[in-house]
């Protein structure tokens, strides 16, 4: 691959209708003084109107229109170009949206089979319910179909794209045959003169002759014809309206949907059956068959056009476990692109290895993140975590029982017909005599108890670590249900076998690992990642919350392997999916280290508290488990800024509702408890009363913490951009980033004041400026600490690629006692070095945060440094020039910011 494609960091954008590409655009100038290499841009192609995300795709080979549409688009890479700005692009390659907005889709559901598209999606046109036979279901009413009807909700209309049935804002097209007994009906008994209505009859019938390749442009005509006469001929127009409504208020629509080549059905009757495949469990979202030739070829011609051309550096692959060969379709990317810098949606558990034999650069970095989480946590305080949370919420249970359970309840509950699914491949020979409801629940147990998203048995050279996770999970599943072992140990006989048995036991392993997969995202991250509240800056997207962090010398483990295997990868530490943001994340950290006292603090504010709580069914609200989620949000993510507290507390509530949704404890969103949680919206209400105790000891003990957390965040800073890897800088955080999950991560960024600030921070500490770095640490609050160590960083990183690039990384022994609490490393390549330390654990090393470390707190510990590391460096905050040689001391590298980087040229 050609080095110059690979950022040296990259910042993600969140584009949409309020933030398209003309603003991109004006952005350019501001990202490129900042130290930016490329844009991480979010999914770009045509969208259901009004797409926040861009995920819903309805169109690979168009640009967004809502963003500004081509011509922008081309203005933006002008502009990028010119600049030096590179672009890294998200792209969907798994799914696109079941919407009427989706031509491709429309076409299916217009012709079935016969659709030139039929072949894309991923369809069981052979499902064995004899209502989905030959058709595909479209689960998007609120009520059964016969009511939707009853109630006059579903219509059919004649508009410009033909006729068709709508039902509130959603379309759904008539077939061709029915186009012949709708226009039939509207001229019977007319005189033969009504020519336009019997011109479309004739060519109606013309199509039933026509080959298969020639239908669906002629069908095309037919509509086109049908508007024009509807629209320009009034005696049409009342004929057509006319029969419309024998067939709307006559009782004979139901009938006619009968007849389509879709089944129009209550959206939660796809929780028990289904034919075709989603992405997790979100009916409006249609899986592709991305495994074939001719579907890459056609999703993808203008992303690689794109490449071609030079607008596209890098791709972004989304979702990379959904799709049946990822390995298969990585490789044709490559193929495709051989020079474009490729990353890929992989969330990994603690241990799991990537795919060396994947021809990519590496993941977006959520692994790394919950690298950094974890370093950042006081693993010696886990026991006291335990018995605390242990005294709060009484006994979780197991964790990994639990987690098993949530997962075997979303299949059960929103996936029951994609299990259902995938055990028909099984009465064949082997599981003839099995009973139905036993081998979907032993299929069910296996994938719940893998302990990864998914394994990559059926494709290449089979690992030893897939094996090894097939076999846990056997046992595991065994374990559960000891009634189902049998079952359950020949189904994980059936996966080991994929590679000898021949395709119909491969076929078995390809969609059993695209079910787990989606187990594993919705109840570990939409489930159990809400409920497991013991400390929850550790419940995050890859992160391993049953692990309370990890020893300065296991993130050095892994920082030294990483720099060997996946150099390139993203250091990402927040995206448009955290939970939290990374300076919720660090403040939260703060926490791990204060243990007792944090605990004291939750035990006097639960009792001063007490009076808000409602009962509802001799059951308090909130809960003591979710009472303690509500106090460690808003201790972690509280604004600097008393103004923003009211703000703050309307997006705390209608987090509260999203989280307690997730957990599906005392509501859920396929059961909706009203009165549970409009008694946790008014407890939130009750706490945000400043002349309460409660607020004035709760805005003290966070003003505290949040100065400790501004030292760990600068610390998270330094690591991300230092280490082994491209930093990826979510959009705004550049400054504090607060913020919640979805959709309070994806608030529109104030970019004005950004550039205002950085003229200041350019303008008042650029090197060789009389500048405090004191002032700074002091007043926190604008977050123009953290940019300033951001664009410094930033800074290096441009003025020394290699090093950052190709460099070795050291892990450096620290002299003297309680060392543990701090990270020391170097990166070296060619003569040129730097030499990085920073707190993991900052509490126990000063008693005023705002003025940094204290000396005496770090005085003894010592960075020992080897032979190729000595010589004169310059401290990157400061500008002090030092001669280093066989040690260094934190107390020196510490006198004047409590983070230090240390550069030799």
């Amino acid at each position: 691959m050609n080095s110059k494609r690979i950022p040296g960091t990259t910042y993600r954008l969140q584009l949409n209708e309020d933030f398209g590409f003309e603003q991109a655009r004006r952005l350019v100038p501001y990202l490129k003084r900042l130290g930016i290499t490329h844009i991480y841009a979010s999914p770009i192609f045509k969208a259901n109107p009004g797409s926040g995300h861009g995920y819903d795709v309805t169109d690979p080979n168009q640009i967004n229109p809502e963003l500004g549409g081509w011509d922008e688009f081309v203005k933006l890479m002008e502009v990028c170009k010119a600049d030096g700005i590179g672009w890294v692009q998200d792209i969907v390659p798994n799914h696109m949206a079941y919407s009427m907005h989706n031509s491709m889709m429309m076409s299916v559901l217009e012709h079935g089979r016969a659709s030139a598209y039929s072949h894309m999606f991923d369809i069981d046109w052979e499902h064995p319910d004899e209502e989905l036979a030959g058709k595909v279901m479209a689960p998007f009413l609120g009520k059964k179909l016969e009511e939707t009807v009853a109630n006059e909700e579903v219509a059919m209309v004649a508009d410009e794209l033909g006729l068709g049935v709508k039902y509130y804002e959603q379309r759904f097209p008539l077939n061709a045959g029915s186009y012949s007994e709708v226009l039939h009906e509207a001229i019977h008994g007319e005189e033969p003169q009504q020519e336009a209505l019997g011109s479309i009859c004739v060519r109606l019938a013309d199509i039933k002759e026509m080959r298969r390749e020639e239908v669906e442009e002629a069908f095309e005509g037919v509509k086109q014809a049908l508007f024009y006469a509807y629209s320009e001929n009034k005696e049409v127009r009342a004929l057509v309206d006319a029969a419309m409504d024998k067939y709307n208020k006559g009782g004979r629509l139901l009938d006619l949907l009968g007849k389509q080549y879709y089944v129009l059905t209550h959206w939660q009757e796809a929780t028990r059956r289904i034919n075709y495949r989603r992405f997790f469990y979100i009916n409006g979202l249609i899986c592709m068959a991305a495994e074939r030739e001719e579907v890459f070829d056609r999703t993808h011609k203008l992303i690689l056009d794109c490449v071609k051309h030079g607008y596209f550096d890098g791709l972004r692959v989304d979702h990379v476990d959904g799709l049946s060969r990822p390995g298969e379709y990585l490789k044709r990317l490559r193929d495709a692109a051989p020079e474009a810098y490729i990353v890929i949606e992989k969330i990994m558990e603690k241990d799991e290895p990537l795919m060396q034999s994947w021809p990519v650069e590496g993941t977006t970095g959520y692994d790394f993140g919950a690298m950094v989480d974890s370093v950042m946590c006081d693993n010696q305080k886990a026991d006291a975590f335990d018995r605390f949370y242990k005294e709060l919420a009484g006994e979780f249970g197991d964790y990994q029982r639990v987690l098993y359970d949530k997962k075997k309840e979303v299949l059960g509950t929103h996936m029951a017909g994609d299990a259902a699914n995938l055990v028909r491949m099984l009465k064949g020979d082997e599981f003839a005599g099995e009973d139905d409801d036993e081998l979907c629940e032993a299929a069910v147990s296996l994938a719940a108890a893998c302990g990864i998203y998914r394994t990559y048995l059926g494709e290449g050279e089979r690992r030893s670590f897939d094996v090894e996770c097939v076999e846990r999970a056997v046992e595991g599943a065994c374990e559960y249900e000891q009634r189902l072992a049998d079952v359950i140990r020949r189904l994980g006989d059936m996966l080991l076998k994929c590679h000898e048995q021949g395709s119909g036991s491969c076929e078995f392993a390809l969609r059993f690992q695209q079910l787990s997969a989606p187990a594993m995202a919705k109840g570990f991250e939409d489930t159990l990642l809400y409920i497991y509240n013991r400390h929850i800056a550790l419940n995050e997207v890859g992160g391993s919350p049953d692990q309370f962090g990890i020893p300065a010398d296991e993130f050095q483990k892994h920082m030294a392997e990483r720099v060997n295997i996946w150099p390139n990868a993203m250091n990402g530490t927040s995206t448009h999916d955290s939970k939290r943001g990374e300076d919720v994340r660090a403040r939260l950290n703060v926490l791990s280290e204060m243990g007792e006292a944090w605990f004291e603090n939750v035990r006097k504010w639960r009792v001063l508290n007490e009076g808000l709580k409602t009962s509802l069914d001799g059951q308090q609200c909130p809960d003591a488990n979710d009472e303690y989620l509500i106090y460690q949000t808003m201790v972690g993510a509280l604004p600097f800024e008393p103004s923003e507290q009211w703000d703050f507390r309307d997006r705390l509530k209608e987090y509260a509702v999203k989280a307690l949704r997730e957990a599906k404890v005392h509501t859920s969103w396929l059961a909706v408890n009203a009165e549970y949680e409009e008694s946790v919206t008014g407890f939130i209400d009750g706490l945000f009363d400043e002349g309460s105790e409660f607020w004035g000891d709760f805005a003290e003990y966070t003003e505290k913490v949040s100065r400790y957390g501004v030292i760990k965040s600068l610390a998270g800073v330094v690591v991300k951009m230092t280490c082994p890897g491209v930093p990826d800088i979510y959009q705004g955080s550049e400054l504090w980033n607060l913020s919640l999950v979805d959709p309070d991560n994806r608030r529109a960024v104030d970019y004005a004041m950004r550039e205002r600030m950085f003229e200041r921070l350019d303008t008042e500490y650029s090197l060789g400026n009389n500048y405090s770095l004191a002032e700074l640490l002091a007043e926190p609050a604008d977050g123009m600490v953290k940019m300033f160590v951001v664009h410094r960083l930033l800074e290096q990183r441009q003025q020394q690629k290699e090093l950052y690039r190709t460099g070795t990384y050291i892990p450096l022994e620290i002299e003297g006692d309680d060392v543990g609490r701090l990270i020391a490393y170097a990166r070296e390549n060619d003569g040129r070095a730097v030499i990085v330390l920073v707190p993991r654990l900052c509490y126990g090393l000063t008693s005023l945060p705002e003025r940094g470390i204290d000396a005496d707190k770090v005085d003894g510990m010592q960075i020992v440094l080897p032979q190729s590391l000595r010589g004169d460096y310059r401290c990157l905050f400061s500008g002090r020039h030092e001669v280093v040689g066989d040690r260094v001391s934190a107390a020196k590298m510490f006198s004047e910011f409590p983070i230090a980087v240390l550069e030799r040229r």
